[in-house]
């Protein structure tokens, strides 16, 4: 009997050293993938490509702060989609963990209008810039956080909250049976056999039963053990810091994680194989945490209890999410910084009448993008022909302002500004989903910014080609007065148009501005640099030449245009 039961913990032993060593073994093989990763990648914009669900996922985080209601601060969905937001947060992005995805999004969604937050959150940046050592470090360890495929650590911890006990003293007399079964195998093994049949359909049938009902709270678990287990590396790390390369903001930082953790203490005590899947197992060590949770039910016999930990101490997880993240954020501002041909930190003005300067700016999105400086006040108007760069500088704008806001970082060589909330009017669609023309959502858009400057906050407003859903006619009419309703002491608003008769209807409330282009040999050649003044040039009609019209077409056309800007009236 002794040597039977011998050669079953033996077994039993082997196969947990299996596990052990396969654990370590992938271990090994993540760090140094990640390191290399690290080495290749800094510097470098981000190339992981957000699937639409994942974003979803990861703007969950919105949820977590002012109720999940918008602030009057919020980069709302269509400045967002405008400015093609969605594009830099992935270029920005080069963070480790699903914390960071979520805080990097929430800081371009509800950027800081606190100066002295923004100057915390850019001294840890330059510090994780200036100290590579200890940010590969702090940058390994947020790589133990990761990411879920689908499932932001966001959505992870609000699926906590219709998590419901299932009763998890009732799973130990089957997970006790099965393993009485087990040691009765070595005893009488055909009988063991006939009794684990059944025994195994009862533990698959609880097992397949209850998963889609724990599964999301589980996957809560998961994040908040690995979260844990970060702060357990984090707090070596602290010891560091208190030497040359200490650093108020990360020190503080940690030692929140720390208190948090350790008021999680219970609930991660005996959770080891609740969390599953782990990210280092693969393999026969993967293979047998899954039997053992499917034949023994240990993470069903511990739920209950975590559950009820978690219902005494729901900030800290919140807590871990947005220290961790915030490390990770200023991690990946860092690295995107030296990505960008220019850039400085911004100054914000405190005066009364809204106003930006910026200096040398350049589009973030765009390859060698060309320069360009502008001092906005109240109303600006801005003309010039297609493609000339009208709507690209609205949109550089716009970026310029959120990246200040949000990272401390502008893509231009000097930027003084007020705190704004961005809103824009851009690039609009039919909604042909709730049956409305482009008219009725390009006016639907318009309304919601007039409203907007109705209140005391100040705003940057950009709009492009307005009302372009409509007759001339009524679109001139229209469009002087929505614009004329705009500048206010708290409003700088920047309007692009083809409509050269609102330059002379709005003199005096708007300024004016232009970008304009010039004849090659067999195309028109732009220089994308803003100017002074309303646009004059005629190219867009001299460009019918290149295509081989005819010259009495090309003659008479400038010549109609001249005669209704002398008369205000069109003549054939």
């Amino acid at each position: 009997m002794n040597q039977t039961l011998m050669v079953f913990f033996g077994v039993i032993i082997a196969f947990l050293m299996i596990a052990a060593i396969s654990i370590a073994g992938g271990r090994r093989r993540h760090e140094e993938e990640v390191r290399r990763e690290l080495e290749e990648n800094w510097g470098r914009k981000g190339r992981y490509r957000f699937t639409r669900r994942q974003l979803e996922s990861i703007a969950r985080i919105l949820d977590d702060t002012n109720g999940g209601r918008p602030t009057v601060y919020d980069v709302d969905d269509v400045t967002w989609h405008d400015l093609d937001m969605d594009r830099l947060y992935r270029d920005i992005n080069t963070t480790r963990s699903s914390c960071g995805d979520c805080l990097l999004y929430e800081r371009l969604r509800r950027p800081s209008f606190s100066e002295a937050e923004l100057k915390a959150f850019d001294e840890t940046a330059v510090w994780f810039d200036e100290n590579e050592a200890l940010r590969r470090r702090v940058q390994l360890i947020l790589s133990e956080v990761g990411r879920d495929e689908d499932l932001s650590v966001a959505e992870a911890l609000s699926g906590l909250e219709n998590g419901h006990p299932v009763g998890g003293s009732r799973f130990v007399i089957p997970a006790l049976l099965t393993l009485a079964d087990l040691i009765f195998f070595f005893f009488c093994p055909l009988y063991a056999v006939l009794l684990f049949i059944p025994l195994s359909a009862v533990n698959i049938v609880l097992f397949l039963k209850l998963k889609d009902t724990t599964e999301d709270v589980l996957t809560g678990f998961r994040a908040i053990l690995r979260m844990m287990t970060a702060v357990d590396e984090l707090e070596t790390l602290e010891r560091i810091l208190k030497g040359k390369n200490r650093t108020d903001r990360v020190t503080a930082c940690i030692r929140r994680l720390v208190k948090a953790r350790d008021e999680l203490s219970a609930f991660r005590r005996g959770a080891f194989l609740v969390t599953g899947r782990n990210v280092y197992a693969e393999g026969p060590g993967q293979a047998i945490l899954q039997y053992i949770k499917l034949f023994f039910h240990v993470d069903l016999i511990k739920f209950d209890a975590m559950l009820r930990e978690l219902a005494l101490h729901k900030e800290e997880p919140v807590t871990l999410m947005r220290e961790l993240g915030y490390l990770d954020t200023a991690c990946a501002v860092a690295s995107y910084r030296r990505t960008l041909p220019v850039w400085c930190r911004p100054s914000f003005s405190k005066e009364e009448t809204a106003s930006l300067t910026v200096e040398g700016m350049v589009h973030p999105l765009i390859n060698a993008p060309v320069e360009n400086s502008a001092i906005l006040e109240g109303g600006n108007l801005i003309t010039g022909s297609n493609a000339s760069g009208k709507s690209t500088f609205l949109r550089n704008t716009a970026i310029c302002a959120v990246m200040a806001e949000a990272l401390s970082t502008v893509p231009a060589r000097r930027y003084e500004a007020s705190y704004f909330r961005v809103m824009s009017s851009m690039a609009l669609a039919d909604n042909l989903k709730g049956g409305e023309s482009y008219y009725v959502v390009e006016i639907r858009s318009l309304k919601r910014i007039l409203d907007a400057a109705k209140t005391e906050v100040p705003i940057l407003t950009l709009v492009d080609e307005v009302l372009r859903g409509t007759n001339t006619i009524e679109r001139i009419a229209a469009s002087a007065q929505i614009l004329r309703s705009l500048p206010r002491p708290h409003v700088v608003s920047l309007a692009a148009t083809h409509d050269i008769e609102l330059t002379f209807m709005l003199e005096g409330l708007y300024r004016n501005y232009h970008f304009e282009e010039r004849m090659g040999e067999e195309d028109v050649v732009f220089d994308y640099r803003l100017k002074e003044g309303r646009a004059s040039t005629r190219n867009a009609i001299r460009l019918l030449k290149s295509f081989d019209y005819d010259e009495t077409v090309i003659e008479k056309a400038v010549a109609s245009a001249a005669h209704f800007e002398e008369t205000g009236e069109w003549k054939l």
